[in-house]
This record gives C-alpha cells, structure tokens and sequence, in this order.
C-alpha cells in the first residue's frame, strides 16, 4: 500500500513544494543551504558510523586485480537521473527519476504560473488528496510493522537472530550517538 502511494507522493509534493517558494532567488538559496547542511551530516554520520562500527564488525576489502574506475557507479547514478520518457519511472518506481521530473515541472510551474494557473490548482487539490491518503496509511503502518515482527519472530530461527545482536547494536549505538550529538548541536544554537 505504501509503494503505491509514494511515488505520486514524492512527486506531488516536490512539484507543489518548489511551485510554494514563488520565486528562483529563495529557492536557489533555499537550496544551497538544503544540500550543504544535507552533504555535512551524511559525511557527519558516516564518519560517526565508523568510529563505532570499524571495531566491531570485519571489514574486507577485495582486489581482484582489475583496474576499473571506482567512481563509475557515481556517474551510471547520475546519468540515469534522467529518464528516457516521462511514465517510465512512475510505472517502474525509479525514485531518482521521479524527483528529476518533479523539480523540472516544480520549476516550469514556479516560471509559468500566470499561464497556467489549472496546472497550479489541479497540482494543488491532487498533492492535498495524496497527502490525506498517505495520513491514513501512515496511521495503520504500526500494525503492520507489528504483524511483520510476529511473522519473522514466529518463522526464523531463533539462534540466527541472536546471531545478529552484533550489527543490531552498532546500529543503535550509532543512532543514539548521532541523535545526542545532533540534539547538542541544535541546543548550543538556541
């Protein structure tokens, strides 16, 4: 149910969002602020991440002796933003490519309001039904994440998910460790 709902979502909201901010000076720096502090606590918590995990679980690194460009999936990531026709990456769910297409037509409909001021009102009326289904969803995912936890507790063996407690707990410790120090960070600020 969730799949279904969130690609019209990510692209309603993206569309209506970007058309919101009424004009290309505040979004460019809107965005640039957005994607600096979103760079700096990625990196923030990859680097925390590792300081907690390196001495816990193994690491290996393989060669196999061939000489390929490390960074190529980066570029293939990058290249592939951009969908060949526009229903493909809603009928495939290709997120990467519905956010393309949805800051393109954020932006068209941000230049072009006054000609197309339907486009403007149907954007609008759609992303609030969206958003109005996706409350309901949100509201019953707890029974669902219950019923799941039952499930694998009731059909996995219990030694193979002892057998996890390692990863699981570097992974908690890494959140509470990122959560605190984010939490510091914004009460030094006030």
């Amino acid at each position: 149910m969730l799949k279904t709902i969130s690609i019209p979502l990510i692209f309603l909201s993206l569309t209506w969002g970007i058309y919101s901010i009424g004009d290309l000076s505040t979004l460019s720096s809107i965005g640039k602020s957005l994607i600096g502090r979103y760079i700096g606590r990625v990196f923030f918590t990859l680097i925390v991440s590792l300081i907690i995990l390196l001495p816990v679980l193994p690491v290996v690194f393989s060669f196999n002796g061939e000489m390929g460009n490390p960074f190529s999936p980066v570029f293939q990531t990058i290249l592939g933003m951009a969908p060949s026709n526009i229903a493909a990456p809603f009928l495939n769910g290709n997120t990467l490519q519905v956010i393309f297409i949805a800051v393109l037509f954020g932006l068209a409909l941000l230049v072009l309001s006054k000609k197309v001021p339907e486009c403007v009102k149907a954007i609008g009326q759609l992303n609030s039904v969206i958003q109005k289904v996706m409350g309901w969803i949100i509201y019953l995912i707890p029974i669902f994440i219950f019923a799941n936890v039952v499930n694998v507790m009731l059909t996995v063996p219990m030694s193979d998910l002892i057998s996890c407690w390692k990863l699981l707990a570097g992974f908690m410790v890494c959140i509470l460790v990122v959560i605190i120090i984010m939490i510091f960070s914004v009460s030094l600020r006030l």
